[in-house]
């Protein structure tokens, strides 16, 4: 959760870097999805979709981009269900 404007955000985060400083605190990350973007419907058609594609894949780099996508829509997953609560 991020306060912004004096408003309070939830956000998924995935990756990148983080710095903290007396006044302000800066994110970089590779992946960030905001809670209000975020679907439970969405998230598990993209893991059963990624799962599938894992099986026909060969390469390192096919695996890696689909592990990512997996882990990505976890992340999606879980911010979903935490905004429901």
């Amino acid at each position: 959760m991020i306060k912004h404007n004096g408003k309070e955000e939830t956000l998924a985060i995935d990756g990148g870097f983080i710095e903290v400083t007396e006044k302000s605190v800066t994110i970089l990350a590779d992946f960030a999805l905001h809670a209000r973007e975020a679907s439970a419907h969405e998230a598990e058609e993209a893991i059963k979709r990624a799962e599938k594609a894992m099986k026909d894949k060969t390469s390192q780099q096919d695996l890696d981009m689909l592990q990512d996508e997996i882990r990505r829509s976890v992340l999606e997953l879980r911010l979903s269900q935490r905004i429901k609560h």
